[in-house]
């Protein structure tokens, strides 16, 4: 045991451990949702993480390279912008560019989902 606390692999295993147990705490933001709530966000966050940022920053809340944040985003809002690539009557745009794909075939069912996470 000695050996273990004083050897080479005492630094590499106490960091794998340290990384376990982060990755195995809860989001907070989760607590008192339904179980259903719950699949919808997760369901929401592997669309956003396998789709959206490529555009966007992992962190909704932040600027991506080419996409604007988009946490809180509404739901009317990401209707119009995936499904017919356009924004709300009124809406104001965050960039003028328009750069962003529509995402009818892909993500036409993920909408609640990708709505879900983004206002987690």
């Amino acid at each position: 045991m000695n050996l273990f606390f004083k050897g080479r692999n005492f630094r590499p295993t106490f960091l794998l451990i340290v990384l376990i147990l982060f990755s195995c705490t809860k989001d907070k933001r989760l607590e008192g949702k339904s179980e259903a709530e719950i699949k919808l966000i997760d369901r929401g966050r592997t669309v956003y993480m396998t789709t959206c940022v490529v555009c966007h920053h992992p962190n909704p809340a932040l600027d991506g390279p080419t996409g604007p944040a988009i946490s809180g985003s509404s739901l009317v809002l990401i209707k119009e912008k995936l499904l017919k690539g356009g924004y709300p009557e009124g809406y104001k745009a965050k960039r003028s560019t328009h750069l962003m794909p529509t995402f009818i075939e892909e993500h036409e069912n993920d909408i609640d989902a990708i709505h879900a996470f983004l206002n987690l």
